[in-house]
């Protein structure tokens, strides 16, 4: 697998010195972080063989392919107007991790790597709101983001068609146990992975749908149409009751459709829900109680009776129950990522990295009257609430590796989308400066968005 990462950084490198001049170099590192986390999350190098370690993370910190992009984006966007107090909310939970390492956890290196990991979904939040300011300013970037994510899908397409053939078209080992059970991967090491990252890419690209240009917006239906079926084909259960939920309410609860067009919605959903009912119901009459969870549960919560408040330390809750618990010896956690996050940091911990997604949902109650891309994002972030609650209750996947920093960044679009409009930036531009006037590039006019360009006129008068 490490040569297969070192030869894609070597191809991107090439790629970047071609791409750079002609899109501009803050295009280029958003598709390229985009890339690198619903498609490749690897890490740069591989830890020598040892003990094994089941957790969010790795033993140890290692760097992975979206941390030189996403720490290049984060310091370029520093004085972007509202980056800093958006990277100002994760100060106190950067506090709290190094006083409680120190002094309550132990200070073991997987700890630091845990904590470390939960920074970097700081950083994603702040990137994101960056990402989501510089799309409204800059519309040819939201075309090249619904682009990216239908060339996402696509990819994870290929791969899952491949697999479903019995090729093993993965750099992971694991794809021939899944093969065998007939559950695509994609290029992930888990089926489960997949769903939660096209969930996630769906939600961003909900607001996109509706107050996008013309092309954008069917780009972005498309991409939303496959995703449905490639999550079901995962037979992830929680995950493709979440995204057709969400995709379902979106369409029934949009102003714009008329009666006629409601109808249609309605029937399309009704052969859908059918669809997806063949895939799920032999699964759920195959598991019905969910495994191991019931026992998983049971477990998570006396360790958390134990030390509600400040919990064991990030990324550890494996390495200590697992002296005295089979099932999280194996690599089995409890299977909710609220008490996961709770058992591992507590829950002044947990109240601390759920300030952005508190605040995101604040956003949207206040917002979901507001008229263009605001209002849109916000109703994406209701529609899609249940869902995420319900992954999260049923799983702790999306604590775990480039899926918690994927899902960060969302959250930190959500927010972008929300919030007042900074200055207009030139296409291309690093939001780190501000400008008066809005450069309309050939690729921005052609693909503009209604609801951008009357922010901009509001914003140049």
């Amino acid at each position: 697998m490490l040569m297969i990462v070192y030869l894609g950084i070597g191809i991107s490198a090439v790629v970047a010195s071609s791409l750079v001049p002609l899109v501009g170099l803050w295009r280029f590192l958003t598709v390229s972080l985009l890339i690198s986390l619903a498609i490749a999350p690897y890490p740069l190098f591989l830890l020598p063989d040892g003990e094994a370690h089941f957790g969010v993370t790795f033993p140890e910190y290692v760097p992975m392919t979206y941390s030189v992009l996403l720490a290049a984006m984060t310091v370029g966007t520093l004085r972007a107007r509202g980056v800093g107090r958006v990277l100002a909310t994760g100060v106190p939970l950067v506090v709290y991790l190094v006083v409680l390492t120190y002094l309550s956890w132990g200070a073991t290196s997987a700890q630091w790597a845990g904590g470390a990991h939960l920074v970097t979904a700081m950083l994603a939040v702040a990137t994101g709101w960056a990402i989501a300011q510089a799309v409204r300013n800059d519309p040819g970037l939201g075309l090249l983001w619904t682009v990216a994510c239908l060339g996402v899908v696509l990819v994870q397409l290929l791969a899952c068609v491949a697999q479903l053939e019995g090729i093993g078209l993965s750099v992971y080992s694991e794809v021939n146990y899944f093969m065998a059970e007939s559950r695509p991967i994609g290029t992930f090491n888990h089926p489960s992975v997949l769903g939660k990252v096209l969930f996630i890419l769906v939600i961003t690209l909900l607001p996109i749908s509706r107050s996008g240009g013309f092309w954008t917006r069917r780009l972005a239906w498309a991409s939303i149409f496959i995703a449905l079926p490639l999550t079901a084909a995962t037979q992830s259960r929680a995950n493709t009751i979440a995204l057709a939920g969400a995709i379902f309410l979106w369409i029934l609860l949009n102003p714009k459709l008329g009666k006629r067009k409601r109808i249609v919605a309605f029937v399309s959903a009704l052969v859908a829900s059918i669809s997806l009912a063949i895939v799920l119901v032999p699964r759920f009459l195959l598991d019905p109680e969910g495994g191991d969870r019931p026992a998983l549960l049971a477990t998570g919560l006396d360790l958390i009776s134990k030390s509600p408040w400040l919990g064991i330390g990030p990324n550890s809750y494996s390495q200590v129950v697992g002296r005295y618990d089979t099932l999280a010896a194996t690599g089995l956690p409890v299977h909710n990522a609220l008490l996961l996050t709770v058992a591992e940091i507590g829950i002044l911990g947990t109240i601390l990295v759920c300030v952005p997604l508190l605040f995101q949902f604040t956003q949207a109650l206040l917002k979901i009257r507001t008229r263009g891309l605001p209002g849109d994002a916000a109703m994406a972030v209701l529609v899609s609430t249940p869902g995420f609650l319900l992954i999260n209750m049923t799983g702790w996947g999306f604590l775990s590796g480039g899926s918690l920093i994927l899902w960060a960044l969302a959250v930190g679009i959500s927010l972008g989308f929300m919030a007042k409009l900074s200055a207009p930036l030139r296409p291309g531009q690093f939001p780190f400066s501000r400008v008066t006037t809005l450069h309309r590039g050939t690729l921005a006019s052609n693909f503009a968005d209604s609801s951008i360009q009357q922010e901009h006129t509001h914003t140049i008068r």
